[in-house]
């Protein structure tokens, strides 16, 4: 579903024109805006997949599209935190080992950060 971020509604019909799937009507500046906020659209083009019942599967389906461009992986769900995290390796600053294991039924908070922040 097309959703124009257009600034009138001239371009949002010649756009729409160019395209194969349906659009929510340009005049829906609120339910635009509404949409744009529930999933936290920061720029455009943007592509949110959703499933039947309007769950979202993928909040970044445009780069999922760029680097599957066939759909060989649609609809391109992405890989579970535990799964992604599961195969690490992690250390301590004793230089110990674990793993994503040790942390099973725990709170964790995962912070991204370096040096000079």
């Amino acid at each position: 579903v097309f959703v124009s971020s257009d600034k009138d509604e001239g371009p949002f019909k010649e756009y729409h024109g160019e395209m194969p799937w349906l659009a929510l009507p340009y005049d829906q500046r609120d339910l635009k805006a509404t949409l744009s906020k529930k999933f936290k659209v920061q720029g455009i083009p943007s592509v949110v997949v959703l499933d039947g019942s309007g769950s979202v599967l993928n909040k970044d389906g445009r780069s999922a599209i760029a680097s599957d461009p066939t759909g060989a992986s649609f609809p391109w769900i992405p890989k579970k935190l535990k799964e992604v995290l599961a195969p690490l390796k992690l250390i301590g600053k004793d230089g110990s080992k674990s793993s994503f294991d040790n942390l099973k039924d725990k709170v964790i908070g995962i912070y991204f950060s370096a040096h000079w922040c």
